[in-house]
């Protein structure tokens, strides 16, 4: 279908076809690849940490041609351990190879580990110019835009190579850097909830917050073409002089459900989250169907991974997903969003005098519902008001399922009082909706930044 008003004013398919001239293109014979393949990166200029390695095994390795990697991965495992060990490989049905600190190799299963941490990465800078894709699926993807062919946005990305993003599975972008007033705003646009209500204008936001409605007909790293619903002619734009970019709604793809098998969300160097099914690792490179792309292998290299966070396994935190739709409205207090592993002011979540890795920041009141799908017996969350707060704020919290109460708290308070923090454990067997709900009380809002902390489901 075609989008906005290019049905009615019979408009060819947006860019052209002609072929993509990529600066370090890489032609493979994985025909499920396609032109997604990744150039490999060398590390060259990059300074490379020491590992305590002994000389047989460095010698082993430089004699098969490998260069010893940048350290070892810290590996986080479901029943709470850890362990420091390389991950040599991993195949399609999740079976892990790891080498450990001694040379010795050992195994274990992808669904029993929790997060991996890769050591020694340092962030990537983003040039100004560059974009942060937001995508239906929650993903983001930081590169820079080629040009759009036949609804097809090319993209350069220093974490996954040539990327083609399909217009459908894209919520919009942003331009770097994301800074000031128009900063806000583009965040607004593109991650929020308010839109053009016919669902049929793709919107633009420039530096000057001025904003245009239109079709998006053509674009490519210098300039975006909007056939501009007003002025009922093409107006071109400036790349550099724009903060964001939102797509119409009715030509999105709907948001994919939560997979029921074990997927993985990648954290690269520059910032990007992608979310998939992890198809392999192998040859230094991380190969997963990115979400709103399945039919296709995404390839990450090994040396551009911060960190592997697993989801679906034996248990999966909360803030390892995103909520398919948040409720949030300030009484007293300037809005505050919710966060994830931060409470909602940005700093770590801390309840009870204890500190918490995983967990969701909310301000009352809020309520964030999340699809959940698969075999979960049960929901474990410790919630309280965060510690930053000290004596202060009052809240409530309930769990419901599918829109039925299953769990209400009584009125927790701030500081060291019998009634916070509270630790819950909710049967959800066969629930497919699961809401969590902060409500305010007797003070209104105030100091009311509310902790979900450990917030998880178990299987």
């Amino acid at each position: 279908m075609k989008r906005g008003l290019a049905a009615s004013r019979s408009h060819a398919p947006r860019g052209n076809a002609l072929r993509w001239p990529l600066r370090g293109e890489v032609r493979v014979s994985n025909q499920r690849a396609g032109f997604l393949a990744v150039p490999r990166r060398g590390a060259s200029g990059q300074r490379v940490p020491t590992r305590s390695v002994g000389t047989s095994l460095v010698a082993v390795l430089l004699l098969a041609g490998l260069a010893a990697p940048a350290g070892a991965e810290e590996i986080y495992f479901q029943d709470g351990k850890r362990l420091m060990a390389m991950v040599e490989a991993i195949d399609g049905k999740g079976k892990i190879t790891l080498r450990l600190p001694s040379g010795k190799m050992s195994a274990a299963e992808l669904t029993q580990v929790n997060s991996i941490t890769f050591r020694g990465r340092e962030p990537r800078a983003i040039r100004a110019g560059a974009q942060e894709f937001h995508f239906v699926s929650g993903d983001r993807l930081k590169g820079q835009i080629v040009r759009l062919q036949s609804d097809v946005l090319l993209t350069e990305t220093a974490g996954a190579g040539n990327v083609a993003i399909p217009l459908a599975a894209l919520r919009g972008f942003l331009t770097m850097p994301i800074e000031g007033k128009a900063g806000r705003r583009a965040i607004e646009l593109v991650a929020g909830d308010d839109e053009d209500p016919t669902g049929k204008m793709d919107q633009v936001l420039d530096r000057r917050t001025a904003g245009y409605e239109g079709v998006l007909e053509a674009i490519d790293s210098k300039e975006l073409h909007l056939d501009h619903e007003r002025l009922r002619r093409i107006v071109p734009l400036s790349i550099l002089h724009l903060v964001g970019v939102r797509l119409a709604r009715d030509t999105q793809n709907p948001r994919p459900p939560l997979s029921s098998q074990p997927f993985v969300k990648v954290l690269t160097r520059d910032g990007s989250t992608l979310e998939g099914l992890l198809h392999s690792v192998r040859h230094g490179k991380w190969n997963l169907h990115p979400t709103w792309q399945p039919d296709r292998v995404l390839a990450v290299p090994v040396e551009e991974v911060v960190a592997v966070e697993v989801l679906n396994g034996h248990a999966i935190y909360l803030s390892q997903l995103q909520p398919s739709e948040v409720k949030e409205k300030a009484i007293l207090t300037p809005q505050q969003r919710y966060r994830l592993n931060q409470n909602c002011q940005g700093n770590p979540l801390q309840v009870g005098g204890n500190h918490y890795a995983w967990g969701i920041g909310v301000h009352a009141n809020s309520s964030l519902t999340f699809d959940i799908v698969g075999d979960w017996s049960k929901f474990e969350a410790v919630v309280g008001i965060d510690d930053q707060v000290g004596q202060g704020g009052s809240v409530t919290f309930q769990v419901l399922a599918d829109g039925k109460e299953l769990y209400k708290s009584p009125v927790l308070r701030g500081g060291a009082t019998a009634k916070t923090p509270t630790a819950i454990a909710v049967p959800i067997k066969g629930v497919k909706k699961l809401t969590l709900v902060v409500d305010a009380t007797d003070d209104l809002d105030l100091g009311d930044l509310a902790d979900g902390a450990g917030a998880r489901l178990l299987r």
